[in-house]
């Protein structure tokens, strides 16, 4: 039997989780030199476990698509998908440069990123109640 890889998101992990299950989150951009999420999830139709800071199992997701580009080609879109409708985009930006620095001094705005658009397929939360 094939195991579900599980994962979970570099940045504010449970405040995203709660986006995640609201609806309001359907995607995540990740720095390709950052190891999470597993590369299994890199492809579409494969399903992955969502993790609470906890370790506890928060959703199952499915990719639908992945989109490799530079960071500087994200659109506002991209953030409406991130569940970050009502931030400002500049701020957005900064702070996900900001973001990718800490993890690799050398990050750039041409550098490469990977932006995962999944699906919720199963709550995992009502499972505990």
């Amino acid at each position: 039997m094939k195991s579900i890889p599980s994962w979970s998101f570099s940045y504010n992990n449970d405040e995203s989780i709660a986006l995640v299950l609201k609806g309001e989150k359907t995607a995540s951009f990740l720095y390709e030199h950052h190891s999470s999420p597993p590369k299994q999830l890199l492809q579409v139709g494969n399903i992955g476990i969502l993790l609470f800071d906890n370790d506890k199992k928060a959703c199952k997701t499915k990719t639908k698509d992945v989109i490799i580009t530079e960071f500087n080609k994200r659109t506002s879109e991209f953030a409406n998908l991130e569940g970050l409708k009502d931030q400002n985009f500049e701020f957005y930006q900064k702070s996900y440069f900001d973001f990718f620095r800490t993890i690799d001094s050398n990050f750039q705005c041409n550098s490469k990123i990977i932006f995962i658009i999944f699906e919720v397929i199963e709550d995992l939360t009502k499972e505990r109640l």
